[in-house]
């Protein structure tokens, strides 16, 4: 008969090898410029799919989603991904170069992923305001490697760029092409028993439309569909990256544009565009894909009301860590006879994060709706079927 103790570490292991817990799954956020709704075949079958061929080839092996909404431009949407906080807690506005729109009292998503032991990388335009140094992503939680731009828009060649904490000094690579490499190599480079956080706002397709190096004005008689074919090639050469180091099957990617379409960009059949009130401009392309998706809901659509700010408590929900960020004093309750009080009760408090975890409901093990009522804008709010003006 086995001794007692080797029984027991018979069971031991046993039970370890039955509740081990599932590695951190590889997190990639793709958030793609000014990007128009129909600039791709994401919702129907149509000749863009030509040039989107990888990003719609991910959106038919994940989940295509039907009303992912996002603020009417560029900033808001950016801080609201970073922070999991509405564009009413940071304002609507552009942020500048030297702004200070983001409150460092506030958790970035890149900073509870990193108190959960991932590797995260941001490689792409910055545009959320850098009044300090605490402002750059390489001091809040981007430990594997930062290169971007602050301003909004620009040359795809010729505006400054940053590297970490320093500036990058005699780059002019074309942007997409720089900030598709750099987050391809990365891949390359990382070991996958780490967890990465990769985000890639790529600068595309935002004017001026500079052609990408390997196109001529004779080559493309429409500027901003090679464009998007340039990007849609590094979001190639990074799923392949990942599936080559073996990461993909435990890798969650997360696509969406920052607002619709502007200028050449095509948001059919919404109404609108970028800056404006309407579905164009803020009911915007996007998707999930990736091995963590569920083989049960590949190929399918969820069509509930979502925001950019459920990224937040999601991923750090999936990275296994709390996705709430609250002040040490909470706010005071909203009295609406009383509109002019300041509920945050000077430099006590600060809002919470306004995001909701959406995992369960896109793949399908939740029916509820994320949101009773959701805030885009000073002017809009969904509530239901309605949209509020």
């Amino acid at each position: 008969m086995a001794p007692t103790w080797w029984c027991l570490l018979h069971i031991s292991c046993l039970l370890h090898v039955i509740f081990a817990k599932s590695p951190k799954p590889h997190l990639i956020f793709i958030l793609q410029d000014d990007f128009g709704r129909y600039d791709s075949a994401l919702y129907e079958d149509r000749p863009s799919g030509q040039s989107t061929y990888n990003m719609t080839q991910l959106a038919c092996e994940g989940v295509t989603l039907t009303n992912h909404y996002v603020h009417w431009h560029c900033s808001p949407t950016r801080r609201s991904f970073l922070t999991g906080r509405l564009p009413l807690h940071h304002s609507e506005k552009l942020s500048e170069d030297e702004s200070d729109d983001i409150d460092l009292r506030w958790t970035w998503i890149s900073e509870k992923l990193h108190s959960a032991g991932y590797v995260s990388h941001w490689y792409g335009k910055g545009h959320t305001g850098y009044k300090s140094m605490k402002h750059l992503p390489a001091e809040r939680g981007f430990n594997g490697g930062s290169v971007l731009f602050f301003a909004g828009a620009g040359s795809y060649t010729k505006m400054a760029r940053w590297n970490g904490t320093q500036p990058l000094v005699d780059n002019q690579e074309y942007s997409t092409d720089l900030f598709g490499s750099l987050a391809v190599q990365a891949v390359k480079e990382h070991d996958p028993s780490v967890p990465m956080f990769l985000y890639l706002p790529f600068q595309a397709v935002h004017v001026p439309y500079d052609l990408p190096p390997t196109c001529s004005e004779a080559q493309c008689p429409n500027p901003i569909r090679c464009m998007i074919q340039d990007a849609d090639r590094w979001i190639g050469s990074l799923v392949e990256a990942l599936k080559t180091k073996g990461m993909y099957d435990n890798a969650l990617i997360v696509y969406s544009a920052d607002n619709g379409g502007v200028t050449d960009g095509n948001n059919y059949p919404l109404r609108g565009e970028k800056h404006t009130n309407y579905q164009g401009g803020m009911q915007v392309a996007a998707f999930v894909s990736g091995g963590l998706v569920p083989k049960a809901v590949r190929g399918t659509t969820y069509d509930g009301a979502i925001h950019v700010v459920d990224w937040y408590p999601t991923l750090a929900a999936l990275a296994g860590v709390d996705g709430s960020d609250d002040p040490p004093v909470p706010p005071l309750p909203v009295d609406l006879s009383h509109p002019g009080r300041d509920i945050y009760q000077g430099e006590k408090s600060f809002p919470p994060v306004d995001g909701t975890n959406i995992w369960d409901m896109i793949v399908g093990r939740s029916t509820a709706a994320p949101h009773d009522s959701l805030w885009l804008s000073a002017e809009v709010l969904l509530r239901g079927r309605y949209k509020l003006l």
